[in-house]
């Protein structure tokens, strides 16, 4: 099926096309038939035929290529389907010839969507086909090609049709008996009078009504008859009102009031004598005495409707058809009304029109008309009748009366006002929508290169008239395009496939969007003109109405859907609903806290410079203290107090938000959890310092290396209880030689040092940091150390002991730690300095196994000897550590990077539900052999190195994200 539609869409866009309702294609969907067993009867076939109708309306280019004809030949029907319609919409006489050979094709969708093409463009050239397809199997085939054989008129097809009443097919019969009402004929008596009889309402119906027409006294009988069928009595008493031998006294001619203000006024309707059905020559009401204009009351049937309506008798429609022989949308105060309005289920009644309602239908809508027109649950009937009117004043009376063209701005604001108070109405708000451009489209072009950028998408699928007509002005006039024209192409063009984060966040993604614009394309995108013009094809709801006054175009080239415009504009839409995807996600989570510091932290930092918010203001005032490239120590607390609901310990996301918000605004702070130090603690201090615009926001395998050698190395500093000086010395010297390092790191390298200066180090985690190393890299690490150690010319029992521990987290004997110690404590070298021999030492020349009970003094040659190869230790640990522990940077991780197999399987199985109960998740874990705990900070902690938010939320249950979800799925 992928297939199928692929080629279908390829012929689409090689004809120009762009898919419109079923009801403008002409298809089966939009049957004339108003019977309901005759539409369900074609409606199942064709569902059994084709299985589904495809949306296939097209609009055609001046210049179709061949690719149409050959498609014809395509061994898939939905192919030749496709093409058959894509002929009909360009109306192009060569195609005639391969429309009329399709309708012997095997498939009968196809010979149906041929058929339909055909009525646009019959010819009595074609009769011969046509009569050969009234004798298709298919019954939807026969019937459309009965109703094409009446629509050519020849005499010689009437028997054909008096034949199609005895068709298998009632909908087949329903389009031959309507088709006779245009050659009524006595010798046509017997015919009628058997099709009177038929199991079918509307064949039954309309035979009545074609009885009755022929006037013959003999068939009163009948008639009367006919007022005890349950379905078709109405009919009969419509139809003896025209026979003359069913009743002695003509209808009188019909007076109503009409009140408009204080005046009151009575206005002559002419009575139905006057008139008489489709064949027999008769009298029409005007328009203008028909037409109540909006604000004029007028009673009908106990109701008081205030204008906008049609009211009368005997109104013809504009254009005759076999289906309508009167105006749809005329309300006729004679016919019945009930009570109240409809309580069954609603029936679809096609073509509309006001006498083809039943009397509760027309309650329905006389009451809608009473209200107000403002009944939330009215039947789509009711509006469409109204629409119907409305669009005969505007379209064709308009056109004679100055009065009538006067009132289109009003019959603007009204079709607008159904639009927007029935919005689920989808087939209304179409029709609805194009009726509304067809009257604005002349006002509208005149202003186009005036017009704002409209600011919301058109009710229906297609961009707007105002859209097109801007877009139009400057491709005629080779103006580039402004940002905020771009803007709404992304609102309003049903092409710009804009995602979530788009609409979530529509006042951030607007504003960040003109400022990528204005970036990327200066004064904006260059638009090309083009051939095809900005045009406005209705629809109607009357199917009274000429096609001629359907269809405007405009001088304007229409560029609304051109190539390098959809490519450009949808790319930088897509970038930035991903600057905004971590942001967006949050306020999905959180829609009412859009300004908190959590929140601000996710946004990009071009959208913060502007913005007065009180967080920002709140956080400007901590950092105002820093000058230059000094770091400046504040208490943790003044930044912890601005995240809500925070109390006491600091979340590793909320540290990472600070951490992040701080960054938006050029100021680093250490700790920093992204950089693999620990949340900041209430009581004690974080240190700020001046950051470069737009630092990468993780760490590189060289800073991890020199801020592992640097913690562990403040940590024996501050052994004893304090740093000396020449241990700081020695410390900072370290900071500043640690190669590999970019400048930016260099002063958070530097920053991280002040905190550890002023906070003894807990050395947490230090054995996980160094399982990465090597026995090589071990030993010289500990060399390094043990150097810094004895910076200040000594070592103290307590260094000794911190040392031990480091010694332990990298796994080397406690007994080489005190070699080392004795090794600096010697007599100078004059060569470099071995840290371990490579050859087994001679026992003569052992050293204590024991730890030292007092201060060691250490020579300070030795000691400055080894400082000297702390550099060469860090760039060792710079190159493990890009090995064995890469840090990719959030464009570059993906969930396979950041967790191994065991726990993706963890992943997928947390997505099965969108809420787990603690029992079950840890079943889960157990079977996977995971610490449900471990496992769950794990998953969290790659969730926000991809999404910038966890995955999961709560205790007991957990809540799944699944946007999250979805990422780390990835």
């Amino acid at each position: 099926m992928a297939g199928e539609m692929g080629r279908m869409n390829r012929l689409w866009r090689q004809s120009g096309a762009r898919p419109s309702t079923p009801a403008t294609t002409g298809s089966v969907a939009a049957s004339r038939d108003e019977s309901p067993e005759a539409r369900s009867s074609i409606e199942e076939e064709e569902e059994e035929e084709v299985h589904r109708e495809p949306n296939l309306g097209i609009q055609a280019k001046e210049d179709p290529a061949d690719l149409l004809l050959n498609a014809l030949d395509d061994s898939d029907p939905w192919v030749r389907l496709s093409a058959i319609e894509a002929m009909g919409a360009r109306r192009d006489p060569r195609d005639t010839p391969r429309l009329l050979g399709a309708l012997k094709d095997p498939s009968s969708s196809v010979r149906v969507y041929a058929i339909i093409a055909l009525a646009d463009r019959l010819s009595p050239d074609m009769r011969y086909s046509l009569l050969e397809a009234s004798e298709d199997s298919n019954e939807t085939v026969r019937s459309r090609a009965i109703d094409a054989v009446a629509s050519l008129g020849d005499p010689r097809d009437t028997p054909l049709l008096l034949q199609a009443l005895k068709d298998p097919s009632s909908s087949v019969r329903v389009y031959a008996i309507i088709a006779l009402a245009d050659r009524l004929s006595p010798d046509m008596r017997y015919s009628l009078l058997e099709a009177s009889e038929d199991s079918n309402e509307t064949v039954r119906s309309r035979a009545i009504d074609a009885v009755a027409s022929l006037g013959d006294p003999r068939d009163t009988p009948r008639l009367l008859g006919a007022l005890k069928d349950p379905n078709s009595g109405r009919i009969a008493r419509s139809a003896g009102e025209k026979n003359e031998s069913f009743t002695g006294d003509r209808e009188p001619g019909l007076t109503v009031q009409v009140r408009f203000g204080s005046r009151t006024s009575v206005i002559g309707i002419p009575a139905r004598s006057a008139r008489s059905r489709r064949g027999r020559h008769h009298v029409s009401a005007s328009p203008h005495d028909c037409w109540i204009p909006d604000g004029t009351e007028i009673d009908v049937a106990g109701r008081t409707l205030r204008g906008l309506v049609y009211v009368g008798k005997d109104l013809d429609p504009v254009a005759a058809h076999p289906w309508i022989d009167i105006e749809p949308a005329l309300i006729d105060p004679s016919l019945p009304v009930a009570a109240t309005g409809t309580q069954s289920p609603p029936r679809r009644v096609w073509p509309i029109a006001y006498e083809k309602l039943a009397p509760s239908e027309r309650a329905e809508y006389l009451d809608w008309l009473a209200g107000g027109r403002v009944d939330p649950n009215v039947d789509s009937k009711c509006i469409e009748l109204l629409l119907a009117g409305l669009e005969r004043r505007a379209l064709i009376d308009a056109k004679q009366s100055t009065d009538a063209q006067a009132e289109v701005d009003g019959i603007a604001a009204e079709v607008e006002r159904l639009i927007d108070l029935y919005p689920e109405q989808h087939a209304i708000t179409y029709s609805a929508t194009s009726l509304l451009e067809l009257l604005r489209m002349p006002t509208l072009e005149r202003e186009a290169t005036a017009l704002e950028p409209p600011t919301c998408a058109s009710p229906t699928w297609r961009p707007s008239l105002e859209l097109r007509l801007g877009l139009g002005a400057f491709a005629k006039e080779g103006r580039p395009l402004p940002a905020e024209w771009a803007l709404s192409w992304l609102r309003c063009s049903p092409e710009a496939f804009l995602r979530t984060p788009a609409e979530r966040c529509r006042e951030e993604f607007d504003q960040l969007f003109g400022l990528r614009y204005s970036e990327r394309y200066k004064q904006g995108v260059g638009l090309r003109s083009s051939k095809q013009r900005v045009a406005v094809e209705h629809h109607p709801f009357n199917q009274g109405l000429p096609r001629d006054c359907l269809h405007r175009e405009s001088d304007l080239p229409d560029v609304v859907s051109a190539e390098h415009l959809v490519n450009a504009l949808r790319r930088l839409g897509g970038a930035c609903s991903d600057e905004l995807a971590g942001y967006s996600r949050y306020l999905g989570r959180h829609p009412q806290a859009r300004t908190d510091l959590r929140a601000l932290a996710l946004l990009p930092r071009e959208l913060l410079d502007d913005h007065a918010f009180p967080v920002l203001a709140d956080v400007r005032r901590v950092t105002e203290s820093l000058v230059d490239d000094r770091c400046v120590k504040v208490p943790a607390t003044n930044l912890i107090h601005l995240l809500p609901a925070v109390d006491g310990k600091v979340p590793k996301k909320d540290a990472a938000a600070v951490a992040r918000l701080l960054a938006l605004l050029d100021v680093g702070m250490e700790p920093d959890v992204r950089f693999g130090g620990p949340p900041p603690v209430v009581d004690h201090a974080v240190v700020l310092f001046r950051l470069e615009p737009h630092a990468p926001d993780g760490p590189s395998s060289a800073y991890v290396a020199a801020t592992v050698l640097l913690d562990m190395a403040t940590a024996v500093a501050w052994a004893d209880g304090s740093v000396s000086k020449d241990e700081e010395r020695a410390l900072v010297a370290q900071a500043s030689r640690a190669p590999g390092i970019e400048k930016h790191e260099r002063a958070r390298l530097a920053a991280h040092l002040d905190w550890l200066l002023t906070e003894p180090s807990t050395l947490r985690g230090i054995k996980d940091r160094c399982a990465q190393l090597g026995d090589t890299q071990r030993i010289q690490a500990a060399g390094a150390l043990v150097a810094i150690a004895g910076a200040d010319g000594r070592i103290s029992p307590k260094e000794v002991r911190v040392l031990a521990r480091i010694f332990d987290a990298l796994r080397l004997e406690e007994s080489s730690l005190y070699e080392q110690l004795h090794a600096i404590a010697a007599a100078p070298a004059s060569g470099p300095v071995t840290v371990r021999s490579a050859e087994p030492v001679d026992p003569e020349y052992a050293l204590p196994l024991s730890a030292p009970t007092r201060e060691l003094c250490l020579d300070r040659d030795l000691i400055d000897a080894k400082l000297a190869e702390t550099a060469e230790v860090t760039m060792l640990l710079a190159n493990i550590f890009t090995e064995a522990a890469p840090s990719p940077s959030p464009q570059s991780l993906t969930s396979q990077g950041s967790l191994d197999p065991v726990h993706m399987r963890f992943v997928r199985a947390l997505g099965e539900r969108p809420q787990w109960s603690r029992d079950d998740l840890d079943a889960v874990a157990s079977e996977l052999n995971l610490m449900p705990d471990g496992a769950l900070d794990a998953i969290n902690d790659a969730a926000f190195e991809l999404a910038n938010a966890p995955l999961w939320h709560g205790e007991d249950p957990l809540e799944i994200d699944a946007e999250v979800l979805e990422e780390l799925l990835k």
